[in-house]
């Protein structure tokens, strides 16, 4: 499947971590099973902690957990895995 790109936001309860482009791929693994990945952009480290929450321009959302922050070409690349659906 092609990675999406869209606005949204990332939530850490009520507050808004990142807002603004947002990645996402869907995955299905071997055994068949449907999951989703992301990432987004930054220039300034956000206040992040492992679980947050994606919520998409076109309305879908889903729980997600950051896997790593490194460099990047624009700046700092945010790297997260969904860890339930992304409906």
């Amino acid at each position: 499947m092609a990675i999406e790109r869209l606005s949204g936001k990332i939530t850490k309860g009520e507050t808004t971590i990142h807002e603004g482009d947002i990645w996402i791929n869907p995955t299905t693994d071997p055994k068949g099973f449907k999951g989703w990945r992301g990432g987004f952009s930054t220039s300034s480290p956000p206040n992040i902690e492992a679980d947050c929450r994606v919520q998409l321009a076109d309305g879908r959302s889903g729980n997600m957990s950051i896997k790593s922050i490194q460099a990047g070409i624009h700046g700092l690349e945010i790297i997260f895995q969904g860890t339930g659906p992304l409906a």
